[in-house]
């Protein structure tokens, strides 16, 4: 969905939560792509077959720190591309800007670094979100965004994904 739906914040939400888990350290963002969500996840039983539909690439977890001058850009690609999955970011799309762009609860201090969790093929230059080609750090997981799906889902005996106006247009 766009500018949000709600398997991609979903998904966003699983990357930061399992590469914070993973690294050992807090990860203020995670980007990703709606392209790479292949396919919905019906109400009811989820299975493995459904899990490749969803995830079908080998796409795995790269962990990058970016400058908050280097955020702020990201938020204003974001808004061009008319909103991606995000998680630990809120903004409001104005015309081809971002706007009121927070990190949990605070404005970007463009002096300070953040913790960006995306998948492999935007870190290696696909994508609109260009930003994350240049990133001040980068560590790549090794981790499957698939396996930690199938992962999480397996330790849960349900979930509920939904909209919470992450990113609204103004």
């Amino acid at each position: 969905g766009r500018p949000e739906g709600a398997l991609g914040n979903f998904m966003a939400d699983l990357v930061r939560s399992h590469a914070s888990a993973i690294a050992g350290r807090h990860i203020d963002i995670a980007v990703l792509n709606n392209a790479g969500i292949r396919a919905p996840l019906p109400e009811g039983e989820i299975t493995v077959g459904m899990i490749y539909e969803v995830m079908p690439f080998d796409n795995y977890i790269v962990l990058q720190q970016h400058t908050g001058e280097q955020i702020r850009e990201m938020a204003d690609q974001i808004a061009r591309a008319g909103g991606e999955p995000i998680s630990g970011m809120r903004m409001q799309i104005d015309g081809d800007r971002a706007t009121g762009v927070m990190i949990g609860a605070r404005q970007i201090d463009p002096k300070d670094t953040y913790w960006v969790a995306t998948n492999n093929w935007m870190a290696n230059g696909g994508g609109d979100i260009t930003i994350l080609h240049q990133p001040v750090f980068r560590e790549d997981l090794q981790v499957l965004i698939r396996d930690a799906l199938q992962e999480y889902l397996n330790s849960r005996e349900s979930i509920a994904p939904e909209t919470d106006q992450r990113i609204r247009i103004q």
